[in-house]
């Protein structure tokens, strides 16, 4: 299938606007108390174990750990049309509590409701996303789509 130019232009230009608050939930996230990484390690299983690491390095430092979120590189790709298709705008997040290896019960707080803090921050800052509401499954987040926006009317002008 071939694309308009005017679908790669409108697509990219979503994508900007939806990076800029995927940026805003992030910055939410961390506030919460989450580990909250963004084109963070090459794939799901490096990512994972990677905050691991940090998790245990902060549990070591009796720094409090709420849980984890983040995206690896592999789904980053998606913000980029790569010559061949163009950008998609699925991003997957991987979310967990802060239980580890080594600290197995250490989590202030289910996986499940770090998916829901998840999942709320992104309704809070205007991100289309899928997820089933269990925590063995990642949030879609779908960067090429908007929220449709709310149109403040103002009913006296009506008609006029």
């Amino acid at each position: 299938m071939r694309y308009s130019y005017e679908q790669l232009t409108t697509a990219e230009n979503v994508i900007a606007e939806n990076r800029v608050k995927l940026n805003a939930a992030f910055k939410l996230l961390r506030h919460a108390g989450l580990i909250a990484r963004q084109s963070f390690g090459c794939c799901g299983s490096c990512g994972s174990y990677e905050i691991a690491t940090k998790m245990e390095a902060l549990h070591d430092l009796g720094k409090p750990v709420t849980g984890y979120v983040f995206f690896n590189r592999q789904s980053a790709e998606t913000f980029h049309d790569d010559g061949r298709r163009p950008a998609d705008g699925r991003l997957y997040i991987s979310f967990a509590d802060a239980s580890t290896e080594k600290y197995p019960n250490k989590h202030p707080v289910s996986t499940l409701d770090v998916g829901r803090l998840l999942a709320a921050t992104l309704d809070k800052v205007g991100l289309v996303f899928e997820w089933d509401g269990t925590e063995d499954t990642c949030v879609l987040v779908k960067l090429t789509e908007k929220h449709a926006e709310k149109i403040l009317v103002d009913s006296e002008s009506w008609g006029e």
